[in-house]
């Protein structure tokens, strides 16, 4: 960026002299060197200035257009200090804490080594370290809400359809998929049904649900979970659960969940001289199964997401329409990430259903491979 080759030229007597306020541009001490007034030797690892960029590379990536953070110079003085920070260190945990993995530079200047870190606009909201949404105001990080962030995307060509404005107010929720959030996230126990769509994003600034939160929220009409119980592949069905029609997303979502938890019965396993009860396959798997079903299917065609269970060997298959998103593949679905709809995703995330982006087939591995299953299969349908 020409504008930071111009700014780090202005070093003089070993401090920055183009200090101005700028909103996407941010100088950064490294954290934890500073006792006093020394100023200890840097090492190439320090998880504390890790963390504290990773909130900042957050923040960042929330504003408009994202920004970048010069490291190794004091934001007050403009005193250059550098930074031994290794680059590819720095960046693999700023991307297992934010999910963010920045282009990092290393520049040298007045003799010191500096680090530029360009962030790029994310398509999504971007929690921190702190489980803050933050956003670049002047020259500081301020509070933002999903519902202004996603204002802001709407105002933007080629925008998710899912952060779409519909003309469906409040007063088409259903109190039934309210209690089903308040159920996942506690600390909104206390908030009115308005409130509680505000701060989950589901609302625009106007409070007419987009239409992530109308799928999420208001009576579907249709089903949009199938549920096929089977004794055994090709045979026969034994018992069939549709998500009922009247019912949202959500309150669908828990009617298939509860079913396929009586169908999972437990199993003994030994654990040293103990006996446990665990069920066939892991609670996590089978509901990260479902919300990988819904959350990244192709939700212009009109079928269900087809979920089976067959009862002679515990196997279940959840079938979404539509191939891959993006540029994802069954070969690299564990080390890429992507959305087809990040406003969906993201208010599944806000609800507590979904931890941070691409987690989710990670945990279905995990959980499978630690009780001595054989991994998930994940292809696109033939």
């Amino acid at each position: 960026m020409e504008q930071v080759r111009d700014i780090l030229q202005t070093a003089r007597s070993g401090r920055i002299t183009k200090m101005r306020e700028y909103q996407h541009i941010d100088f950064k001490e490294e954290a934890g060197r500073r006792q006093g007034s020394d100023i200890l030797t840097g090492t190439p690892k320090n998880p504390e200035a890790a963390t504290k960029l990773a909130d900042e590379v957050s923040c960042m990536a929330n504003t408009p257009g994202g920004g970048v953070l010069i490291v190794g110079v004091d934001g007050h003085t403009g005193a250059i200090i550098g930074t031994e920070l290794h680059i590819d260190w720095l960046r693999s945990r700023i991307c297992h804490a934010v999910d963010v993995a920045p282009d990092i530079v290393q520049e040298t200047v007045e003799g010191q080594r500096l680090l530029v870190i360009y962030v790029a606009e994310a398509p999504e909201p971007v929690q921190d370290t702190l489980d803050r949404l933050r956003w670049r105001v002047g020259d500081r990080c301020e509070p933002v809400d999903r519902s202004e962030w996603w204002q802001h995307l709407r105002q933007q060509r080629n925008y998710d359809v899912m952060a779409q404005v519909t003309d469906l107010d409040v007063k088409y929720v259903r109190s039934q998929a309210t209690h089903f959030v308040r159920e996942s996230r506690k600390d909104l126990d206390v908030l009115t049904d308005r409130e509680l769509l505000i701060q989950l994003g589901a609302v625009s600034s106007q409070e007419f649900l987009t239409r992530a939160g109308q799928l999420l929220f208001v009576s579907a009409g249709k089903t949009l979970i199938d549920l096929s119980i089977f004794d055994v592949p090709g045979g026969q069905i034994l018992k069939r659960i549709s998500g009922s029609p009247e019912m949202s997303l959500l309150e669908q979502l828990d009617q298939i969940e509860r079913a396929l938890t009586i169908e999972d019965k437990d199993a003994t396993v030994s654990v040293g001289l103990a006996d446990r009860m665990i069920p066939q396959i892991p609670f996590s798997a089978v509901r990260e199964s479902l919300l990988n079903g819904v959350i990244h299917r192709d939700w212009n065609r009109s079928e269900p997401t087809e979920v089976r269970w067959f009862d002679v060997d515990s196997m279940l298959v959840a079938r979404s329409p539509g191939g891959f998103p993006g540029a994802i593949t069954s070969k690299n679905v564990l080390s890429n990430r992507s959305a087809r709809y990040p406003a969906l995703a993201d208010l599944f995330r806000a609800i507590g259903l979904v931890d941070k982006q691409g987690v989710g087939v990670d945990r279905m591995y995990q959980a499978m491979i630690a009780l001595g299953h054989r991994p998930p299969v994940i292809k696109v349908r033939s």
